[in-house]
């Protein structure tokens, strides 16, 4: 099965070919200062927990943070987690908080303890959608069937 880490290795990063589809290892939203970003976690697939990364000074669930992971599983609360791994569809918001002008979005894999992402299978190809995309995301697991977790990331206010 492809190892999409190592083909992005090979790449520097660049987009890959692969079929029909074009795959990146995250997406670079344009966003200004304020921008508030709709996150909504529609369905997982994995034997592994997944998660969000997002990156570039933002803020969510009203903390501002140079990078967070939103994991599945806080979909539940933690009184729940050891027999309820997530409640989906699960949404929160994304915050701008740089005025660089962009925010990363990228999938994340819970490995026997580590955060893994870019790595193995990791790999996700994004849709246009009224208003944002939808990111079909494989994870840690070398496979190509890119529903380990779908999201979506939706504009909602523009900042100014």
């Amino acid at each position: 099965m492809p190892e999409f880490g190592d083909m992005f290795m090979a790449s520097k990063g660049a987009p890959l070919t692969y079929g029909e589809k074009t795959l990146i290892m995250g997406d670079k939203l344009t966003a200004r200062l304020g921008e508030r970003f709709l996150v909504t976690i529609e369905s997982t697939d994995s034997e592994y927990p997944q998660g969000i990364g997002t990156a570039e000074n933002i803020e969510v669930f009203g903390e501002k943070v140079k990078r967070a992971v939103i994991w599945e599983y806080f979909s539940v609360p933690p009184e729940e987690r050891s027999y309820c791994r997530s409640r989906l569809p699960f949404s929160f918001e994304v915050v701008c908080r740089n005025k660089k002008g962009f925010i990363w979005f990228y999938n994340m894999t819970e490995f026997q303890g580590r955060q893994e992402h870019w790595t193995r299978g990791h790999a996700m190809y994004a849709v246009e959608i009224e208003g944002g995309r939808r990111y079909y995301c494989n994870d840690f697991t070398p496979d190509d069937d890119f529903n380990d977790l779908i999201f979506t990331v939706v504009r909602v206010s523009d900042g100014g």
